[in-house]
């Protein structure tokens, strides 16, 4: 279960389904109500409500992607009440918690949960009481992936700001080319003044500190005052053993590369999906207590244990850090730049090339946000 108080919890959680898609014109929230979700009757049902099938399905696909359990339509419309359908949702959920923990191997649980104890040698070497000093130096990785590109030319419209950015070559020439091939992709325009603002810093996140030698990477750590960590191994497919090299073991070294120098603020990009679909609200990581680690995949995995690392970093150690948990990603709005690999995007061009209008119900998940 995604929840401490799992009874009540859930309980909320489909309260606050219900108010989002059902019409409830025979409730009307007071001046001394906080939500409308909050003046719902437990004992009131899906149709009581006024719930319909086209709600019927944003509401089975919601209860999926914030509490993590698949139900039957004819299961929503059959419940006598809101308790009575929370008490099916524990129920499933319980189900699927033990066969997750049964492919969830030992092994795995070892790995993971080593990789969650923080290094003794992540512990800053400057005082926390700083103030961000302008011109800002910002260490960028993931740069010529999809977010990182856009995200790059976002940070070049700062005045002054100087980027350095991580990038996989032989040559500071031929990165310099990665770095202009994925503006050009992403249509964005590469002005002559970049150049002399980006500094390529040639190395692989999958390697002992990036590759670099200890002296490179302490005059990296002299240099910049910011971090964005955008970088990652992204897989569905893979187990976490296979993306903890890059996903997690680069994450520490980031860390530490934050913790040395001069003082910096990082900025560490994750997912939501560590979290099931909360993405209206903080949700802590204390509530997504480890017995269903399993069902959230190898890439899951290892960005879940990325925001533990971070999290016990800047709570036990004292470091600057903003955790980001964006949805889905896709089509940009001044240019029309999309991931064309991304499984959503290749969806809708088959159904476009297809002529053909999907089922809602076949819809996957994250289409439902856009």
């Amino acid at each position: 279960m995604y929840v401490t108080d799992a009874g009540s919890e859930t309980l909320d959680e489909l309260k606050e389904i219900m108010a989002d898609f059902t019409d409830l014109p025979e409730i009307s929230p007071t001046t001394n109500t906080p939500s409308l979700s909050s003046s719902l009757s437990s004992e009131m049902s899906f149709l009581q409500l006024g719930g319909n099938s086209l709600s019927a399905i944003r509401i089975t696909n919601s209860i999926y992607e914030r509490l993590g359990v698949h139900i039957d339509l004819k299961e929503l419309y059959q419940s006598k009440s809101l308790s009575d359908l929370t008490a099916h949702i524990l129920s499933l959920s319980a189900q699927s918690t033990q066969v997750n923990n049964e492919h969830l191997s030992d092994k795995t649980v070892a790995l993971m949960e080593e990789d969650m104890v923080l290094p003794e040698d992540i512990k800053l070497s400057y005082k926390t009481d700083f103030k961000l000093k302008h011109p800002l130096e910002i260490f960028l990785t993931g740069c010529t992936g999809f977010t990182g590109t856009v995200l790059l030319h976002e940070l070049l419209q700062l005045p002054h700001a100087k980027i350095h950015c991580l990038v996989r070559a032989n040559t500071r020439e031929e990165a310099l080319e990665r770095l202009k091939a994925s503006s050009k992709n992403a249509l964005r325009k590469w002005l002559l003044s970049y150049d002399s603002r980006i500094t390529v810093v040639l190395g692989n996140l999958g390697d002992s500190h990036f590759g670099l030698s200890n002296a490179e990477f302490d005059e990296l750590a002299s240099k910049v005052n910011v971090v964005v960590h955008v970088a990652a191994s992204v897989n569905f497919l893979m187990p976490f053993s296979a993306l903890r090299r890059v996903n997690v073991l680069g994450t520490k070294d980031i860390l530490r590369l934050v913790c040395l120098g001069k003082p910096k603020i990082l900025h560490y990009f994750s997912t939501t999906s560590i979290v099931k679909g909360h993405l209206r609200k903080e949700v802590p990581l204390e509530r997504y207590p480890k017995g269903n680690l399993a069902a959230l995949g190898g890439y899951n995995q290892s960005k879940y244990v990325s925001e533990i690392l971070v999290t016990e970093a800047a709570l036990k150690r004292g470091i600057s850090a903003v955790i980001y948990r964006p949805g889905m990603i896709s089509f940009c709005t001044e240019t029309g730049f999309a991931n064309v690999t991304d499984k959503d995007s290749r969806f809708l061009s088959a159904a476009l090339q297809m002529k053909v209008a999907p089922h809602p119900c076949a819809l996957p998940h994250s289409l439902f946000l856009l």
